[in-house]
């Protein structure tokens, strides 16, 4: 079976120690006290982060990281991303029409903004559909 990713996100130094015991790798290091620390170290750090995830689910990493309130949120891939319901509520994902007629999902626009939302206005033109207009402007 493969695993699925997960990201985790380690900003504050608390932070660091909490999931540096969820990883079972204990961080008595007192250079790691610091951001500097954890900058200068941030290779070996990521790679424990790396190789604990590595063994668990998705779900079993962000339980245990969530617990003590460490910032963790799961990668996701476009498959993720169109089937997730708070993406299609908020217009990520919108529903054309092409030219042959066939229905396709296409990304929306991103960001919303409240002012200027965009919207997708149109198709995508087949190869050459707008050569006249184009060109007109050349006359």
């Amino acid at each position: 079976m493969r695993r699925r990713a997960a990201a985790i996100d380690v900003a504050l130094n608390e932070a660091v120690f909490v999931a540096a015991d969820r990883l079972h790798q204990p961080l008595e290091d007192p250079t790691l006290a610091g951001n500097a620390g954890h900058v200068a170290r941030v290779a070996e750090i990521d790679a424990a982060k790396g190789a604990w995830t590595a063994l668990r689910r998705v779900v079993d990493v962000l339980d245990a990281l969530n617990q003590p309130n460490v910032s963790a949120g799961r990668i996701y891939t476009a498959k993720d991303i169109a089937e997730d319901p708070h993406y299609r509520a908020r217009g990520i994902i919108e529903r054309v029409t092409t030219a042959a007629g066939l229905s396709l999902e296409v990304p929306g626009i991103v960001p919303k903004l409240s002012l200027t939302p965009g919207a997708i206005v149109r198709r995508a033109p087949t190869l050459g559909e707008d050569n006249d207009a184009v060109l007109r402007r050349f006359e």
